[in-house]
């Protein structure tokens, strides 16, 4: 009987894990076995080659649980707690028991283990979807990675893993497995998070607060006319290996014998160096965008030309002295609707990438530079140097803790060297690049940096004595020769006009939603059930119309993308509920927080498109 329910229970809540077991049940392998303890409780004995290892104390596995429990020292209440290892679930009981209000959720490595578990545990008694938010089952390691991506992405707390003391001895590979598997997808889930959270909301305010600029200045990408074809191009980043090529670099620029672009924080690095580039490229959304540009903001230097993605924080377009130009990122939807070309041509854009480096080797290998340079790429640590020097925002010292976290790649030598989690990640999306495009010449001559599959490794002073770099290659005038594009004003006041009216209709629909849940909440504390369902088909035909309106679309839903999937998780969640006032609660909990901050969001954009229009329609800095 027990098994029934819990297997209904799967089928409602976890569906997933349901169809997981009904596959393995076609083919069941018996390699587990239910005993009697001392204390009349029961354990689970696993097979393996050296006899049978038993899960639980085959004498009092209560005792153990508490004692289990009771180790540890750093449970916080803000947590969730995801918990390697099931077996029977004593553990479990006694953690509930200890931490009421705490939610977790469940892991089992051993399929095996997880169809005895079910017959004998009431899984009702672990509150799921209340308590217990997630129930995660695996065989042969296969669904590990997956699982555990889509579980990191859909919590908005911290993860503390608890391994089961028996599963680090029993199912020891497959324990460290799951560390290794985890560790990577919580670093992976961090970095979608915190670009989410930090640039989700910005990138549609710096869209279009920067749609005045895009129109004013050139742009790079559409209208260069092929001028830069066939010539040699430097990307200059920060890594620690810069701080040897300062003399080298004062001999390109001396010799105009290759373009010299810089990349993130290495303007300051330069500079600091007496070294002005041809032009500094950025793209980063943020706030503290702004600090990388403060010396060239105090100092008034007028003489770098920045080049700037659409999606670029637009504090820095506001206070950047020199000249500027610009180019298109994709899928950056308030500039794709505003903006179109006169000709009706389509706008070249770039791809997006982790990190300024890759968008800008894309951008010059568009406009045909050949060959391209890499300097001060490292992708790693060199030594005890992290960064580049002369910095003042950053430390280039390497720290323990990052020598302690660091994954070993080989470097251009082809021995071992010290990278981060992060630049790992970053050097294998550039190669993923490389190899995708038609062959170009890339030159990696950074010294000690990392290796990168698709470019050639070739000291600096090899690059100057070769011959592709000629004195006199480098036009002065260059940022001349590229276009200011034209764009149809007609379209531009018509697309503004849409979207007003779309705000519009969007914040009707979000008044209705409001009064709608008020309504679901006061059904909910008579327990009206009648009306609940009454109230449901209302909310879906009215989600339907959210679902249409394209500032919703577009804009406010991917501001809020986070707040979108926590949404979806609790819509998936309550669709097999058969209780319309335990339904209602969760909807209404979440979906009204979810939609106060749209409206919020919704008032920021409109006066954002207000003051945009106001800025184009009065040429005011623009054109």
């Amino acid at each position: 009987m027990i098994l029934i329910e819990n297997k209904k229970i799967l089928q409602t809540h976890f569906l997933k894990a349901w169809n997981q077991l009904m596959e393995w049940e076609q083919h069941a392998h018996q390699d587990v076995r239910v005993e009697v303890t001392k204390d009349g409780n029961k354990t689970i004995a696993v097979k393996a080659d050296l006899g049978w290892n038993y899960i639980h104390s085959k004498y009092n596995p209560v005792a153990e649980a508490k004692r289990f429990v009771d180790s540890f020292d750093d449970i916080d209440e803000s947590q969730h707690i995801l918990f390697y290892g099931v077996g029977l679930g004593y553990h479990i009981d006694e953690f509930i028991r200890k931490y009421p209000s705490i939610t977790f959720s469940i892991y089992e490595p051993n399929i095996n283990i997880i169809s005895k578990f079910l017959s004998i545990t009431d899984l009702n008694k672990w509150q799921p979807t209340e308590r217990l938010l997630n129930f995660m089952i695996d065989n042969n390691g296969e669904a590990l990675q997956n699982n555990l991506l889509e579980f990191t992405r859909i919590l908005d707390k911290e993860v503390k893993t608890v391994i089961f003391n028996s599963y680090d001895r029993i199912f020891l590979n497959e324990t460290k497995l799951f560390v290794e598997v985890f560790r990577n997808a919580v670093f992976e889930n961090k970095e979608i998070m915190f670009s989410k959270i930090a640039y989700s909301k910005r990138e549609a305010l710096n869209g279009l607060k920067n749609v005045p600029y895009m129109m004013k200045f050139p742009s790079f990408l559409n209208g260069h006319n092929n001028f830069f074809k066939d010539k040699p191009a430097i990307i200059v980043a920060a890594g620690p290996s810069l701080n040897r090529e300062y003399e080298n670099l004062k001999r390109i620029k001396k010799d105009g014998s290759a373009y010299i672009f810089s990349v993130g924080s290495a303007i300051n690095s330069l500079i600091a160096n007496n070294i002005y580039p041809d032009a500094t490229f950025s793209y980063d959304g943020s706030v503290e965008n702004c600090m990388v540009f403060k010396k060239i903001i105090d100092e008034n230097i007028a003489e770098i030309p920045l080049i700037f993605g659409s999606t670029v924080g637009f504090e820095t377009l506001e206070r950047y002295p020199g000249k500027m130009a610009n180019f298109f990122v994709r899928d950056h939807a308030p500039i794709e609707m505003f903006l179109k070309r006169q000709n009706g041509e389509n706008i070249d854009k770039t791809d997006r990438f982790r990190t300024i480096s890759s968008i800008t080797l894309q951008v010059l290998i568009k406009m045909k530079f050949s060959p391209i340079i890499l300097v001060g790429q490292n992708f790693g640590y060199l030594g005890d140097e992290y960064y580049a020097k002369d910095i003042e925002y950053i430390n280039p010292i390497t720290t323990e803790g990052q020598k302690m976290s660091a994954v070993k790649v080989k470097d251009v030598y082809g021995h071992e060297m010290l990278s981060s989690r992060g630049h790992n990640e970053m050097r294998s999306e550039m190669e993923s690049f490389i190899n995708s495009i038609q062959p170009v010449r890339i030159i990696n001559a950074t010294k000690g940096g990392a290796h990168i599959k698709g470019t050639e490794f070739m000291p600096i002073e090899d690059v100057i004595s070769a011959s592709f770099l000629l004195p006199g290659i480098v036009n002065p005038n260059w940022l001349e020769q590229i276009q200011v594009e034209s764009y149809d004003l007609s379209y531009f006041q018509q697309q503004q006009r849409h979207l007003e009216d779309s705000c519009d209709d969007l914040m009707r629909i979000f008044k209705r939603f409001t009064k709608l849940l008020e309504e679901m909440e006061c059904f909910v504390s008579t327990e009206n059930e009648v009306q609940l369902e009454k109230a449901f088909n209302r909310f879906d035909k009215l989600f339907d119309r959210l679902q249409q309106n394209q500032v919703n679309l577009l804009i406010i839903q991917r501001m809020n993308s986070i707040g979108f999937e926590i949404i979806m998780k609790v819509f998936e969640e309550v669709r097999f509920q058969t209780s319309a006032i335990e339904k209602a609660e969760k909807v209404v909990k979440y979906f009204r927080i979810y939609t106060e901050n749209c409206i919020l969001d919704t008032q920021i954009i409109r006066e954002a498109v207000k003051e945009m229009y106001a800025k184009v329609q009065a040429k005011a800095d623009v054109v």
